[in-house]
């Protein structure tokens, strides 16, 4: 399988945040599909262990992923991911936006698993998503919307946009208007979280850290439709005249 370049965004002696690519696998799978898997010894780095991935992003969702690159790593950072000490936002481009009423709010609407394990909304599972509108285009009728999640139920930001919001993303088979597109405009952006370090002196000190993954370059094209460049990072405009 020839793989494509994964880029890591962070690396420290714990922790890696590479920028998963629309297309790929979080977890290893049964099936002979493209997933972090292929990549785990070339991010050992001078490591003895495999890295473990913290978190799952949709198979067409790209942006940041969290890798622990040792037990007690993957064990922290495990519980921080599952206690909000990690700050997950993600941008979403939605359709159907002909004018904007409310620039931000929060969608609280629980999530449930049918017995297919298609999620809905109903049931007692709490699913807590703030979302707010970066730009909005009227022509196009599209809306660049930021989605931070306490909550990571199956498909969660999908369901609230379309159900809740009335907003589906862009390219949603399962949730939106039919395929609209053959790319998912969802894009895990950005992980925030605490680290500890020690100084040359020994003197511990805390870090706050943010790392954030460019749209891929697959948005361009709909990002320069809606006059959306600004959020476009200058590496994806390479080609498009503007770079």
């Amino acid at each position: 399988m020839i793989k494509p370049r994964l880029e890591v965004l962070f690396k420290d002696n714990m922790l890696l945040v590479v920028n998963k690519i629309p297309g790929m696998l979080s977890q290893a799978g049964s099936h002979s599909r493209l997933s972090i898997e292929n990549y785990l010894e070339d991010l050992k780095y001078d490591y003895d262990v495999l890295p473990k991935p913290l978190h799952r992003l949709d198979y067409n969702t790209s942006g940041c992923l969290m890798l622990g690159r040792t037990s007690r790593a993957a064990k922290q950072f495990s519980s921080a991911l599952a206690n909000n000490r990690v700050t997950k936002e993600y941008w979403g481009l939605v359709s159907n936006l002909d004018k904007v009423y409310e620039n931000e709010g929060t969608i609280t609407h629980p999530i449930a698993l049918s017995s297919s394990g298609r999620p809905y909304l109903g049931g007692e599972q709490k699913a807590h998503t703030r979302w707010q509108i970066l730009r909005h285009d009227p022509i196009t009728r599209t809306g660049l919307c930021r989605f931070i999640i306490q909550t990571g139920r199956k498909h969660q930001i999908r369901l609230h946009a379309s159900e809740a919001l009335k907003l589906p993303i862009i390219g949603d088979a399962l949730y939106g208007e039919g395929k609209q597109s053959d790319v998912l405009y969802l894009h895990a952006r950005s992980l925030a979280f605490e680290r500890f370090y020690k100084s040359s002196s020994g003197k511990a000190y805390k870090s706050q850290v943010k790392v954030e993954a460019p749209v891929p370059r697959e948005w361009t094209k709909k990002m320069l439709e809606c006059k959306f460049d600004d959020f476009v990072d200058n590496n994806s405009l390479k080609g498009f005249g503007l770079s």
